[in-house]
């Protein structure tokens, strides 16, 4: 299999993975396994690393200030790798970095890891009392 077969499937595989993932968090939504807040926080997320992207990469056309990558990381750590995943697939940024793309795919896996306790019982008292506190 050539580089582009290989890059083909790889795509694809995220994208299952992503979208079994925002129907995996809807459905728990639903079910009450987790607030909505949860899912209105990995929408917010999203967009705005979405635009993150859109702006960093007019920058890099235009020989502008960049937004360092380890800003871009942080976001998708922390939610936004939804729409980091979007981003550089339907804008083609920061697509074809293999160190990049290595770190971008750790902070996924993180951010499932993390998700994942908080479904567990110690997780949700913790995400309960965090939001208990905002209201």
């Amino acid at each position: 299999m050539n580089y582009q077969g290989s890059r083909f499937k790889t795509r694809k595989f995220e994208s299952m993975i992503t979208i079994a993932f925002i129907m995996s968090l809807i459905f728990m939504v639903f079910t009450n396994k987790l607030p909505i807040e949860i899912l209105y926080f990995y929408a917010g997320l999203s967009v705005f690393a979405f635009l993150l992207y859109a702006v960093d990469k007019s920058a890099a056309q235009n020989n502008r200030w960049r937004t360092p990558e380890r800003h871009l990381h942080l976001i998708s750590l922390l939610g936004g790798w939804i729409g980091a995943f979007c981003a550089q697939n339907m804008l083609r940024h920061k697509s074809k970095k293999r160190e990049f793309k290595l770190i971008y795919r750790v902070t996924v896996a993180i951010n499932i890891c993390i998700l994942g306790w908080l479904l567990g019982e110690q997780g949700q008292q913790f995400l309960h009392s965090i939001l208990a506190s905002l209201e």
